[in-house]
C-alpha cells in the first residue's frame, strides 16, 4: 500500500509568504541575497538568538552528472538526505513550538506551503 505524501508549494522567496506575515515581528528584519544560479538566502539580522544558531548548507551541482570523476553520485545522496533529516527535525520542533506558542494550524500551514490537514498529519503526532 502507498502512502499518499502531499506536495506541498516551495516558497522561493520571501515575498511568497501570505500578505499576512507581512505584520508579523521580524518579517522586516529579513534580508534575502541572491547566490547564484537562483539560489537564495535569507538571514534574520535581528540579533535576537541568544542561545546560538545552527545553519544546514548543502551545495551540489544543478546536473547531477557534473563532477562525476571526483565524486561518487552515493556521497552527494548521503550527505542531502543527512541536511534533509536535520532540516525535518526542525521542522517538526519549530510547528509543535508554534502551536505552543497559539499559532494555528491554518498559519503553520501557510508557512509551510500546505493545507492545515497536511500540516496537521505531518507535525500533530497523532494518528
Amino acid at each position: 500500500m502507498m502512502t499518499y505524501v502531499p506536495r506541498r508549494k516551495t516558497i522561493r522567496d520571501i515575498t511568497e509568504l501570505p500578505d499576512s506575515f507581512r505584520t508579523l515581528k521580524g518579517y522586516d528584519g529579513l534580508v534575502e541575497r541572491e547566490m547564484g544560479d537562483g539560489a537564495l538566502e535569507i538571514e534574520d539580522h535581528a540579533g535576537v538568538l541568544k542561545s546560538g544558531t545552527w545553519r544546514i548548507q548543502v551545495v551540489g551541482a544543478n546536473d547531477p552528472r557534473e563532477g562525476l570523476d571526483e565524486v561518487d553520485p552515493l556521497i552527494s545522496l548521503a550527505l542531502m538526505a543527512n541536511a534533509a533529516m536535520q532540516l525535518e527535525a526542525r521542522l517538526e520542533q519549530y510547528a509543535r513550538f508554534c502551536r505552543s506558542e497559539g499559532k494555528t494550524w491554518t498559519q503553520i500551514g501557510e508557512a509551510l506551503g500546505m493545507s492545515k490537514q497536511a500540516a496537521w498529519e505531518r507535525f500533530s503526532g497523532e494518528d
